[in-house]
């Protein structure tokens, strides 16, 4: 299911809100701000989403598509983080920060989010594990094929394991799509996995973890001298930024 938030055409580069409501106690709303001196400047962008219901979990958000035309990266701008991401497929994803760890001078992000897990449509389990919440780091990442930039998102959280870190990828494309694949429980690592089943010994099957709350901003750092900016808008009269929520 796709359910689109906000669509933005403005003549400032200050973003407005788009509002979709499905119910009474549930809310789903992204609101978008960007700052930058002048088109083709470093640009600072705060994004809002809220994936909410004050009192059932929401339905998992698979994925996040953002797109753009006038919004431009530029992956080689700064340094980029190549630290493989672990996975469960591969066994190495065992909430643990990544070794070795991005460098310094690849962050462009910092954040908060709160997830909700538990069973979509029926009431959040406040009395345990039914909400996290916890932090999140942005990093300049290497690229693939067709790709004007990449990003990876650093999920951190002291519930249920302390210090536990996911990671995802999200790709920008040439065409101005980035695309953010959000983790369900079963990717998780599994130190944390096996603490959100539904109802152990009898039910052994995973909460779906659900995407609550996210404040995020992307601020691109001053390039060196004769290199175009991490993040930037070509003009500040044409902004078409849309975002779209995958649900499963």
């Amino acid at each position: 299911m796709r359910t689109k938030v906000i669509s933005v055409v403005a003549a400032v580069a200050v973003m407005a809100i788009g509002v979709t409501v499905s119910n009474a106690s549930f809310r789903s709303e992204a609101s978008m701000q960007v700052k930058l001196a002048k088109p083709g400047a470093p640009a600072k962008v705060h994004i809002v989403i809220d994936n909410s219901d004050s009192v059932n979990v929401p339905v998992h958000i698979s994925s996040v598509v953002t797109t753009s035309k006038v919004a431009k990266f530029n992956g080689k701008a700064i340094p980029q983080c190549t630290t493989k991401i672990p996975t469960n497929a591969d066994g190495d994803n065992t909430a643990a920060a990544l070794n070795p760890a991005c460098p310094s001078g690849s962050k462009v992000g910092t954040g908060t989010f709160v997830a909700n897990t538990g069973v979509p449509g029926q009431p959040i389990p406040f009395n345990d594990v039914g909400v996290i919440n916890g932090t999140l780091n942005l990093y300049n990442y290497k690229t693939q094929g067709g790709e004007q930039a990449a990003m990876l998102l650093e999920i951190m959280s002291d519930t249920p394991v302390p210090d536990a870190h996911q990671y995802a990828r999200m790709g920008v494309s040439n065409s101005g799509v980035i695309t953010s694949v959000l983790p369900n429980t079963a990717d998780l690592p599994e130190k944390v996995s096996n603490l959100l089943r539904v109802n152990p010994p009898t039910d052994m099957s995973y909460r779906t973890t659900s995407m609550a709350h996210v404040d995020l901003t992307i601020k691109s750092p001053t390039p060196k001298k004769g290199k175009k900016p991490f993040f930037t808008l070509k003009n500040t009269k044409n902004l078409d930024f849309s975002i779209v929520l995958n649900r499963d």
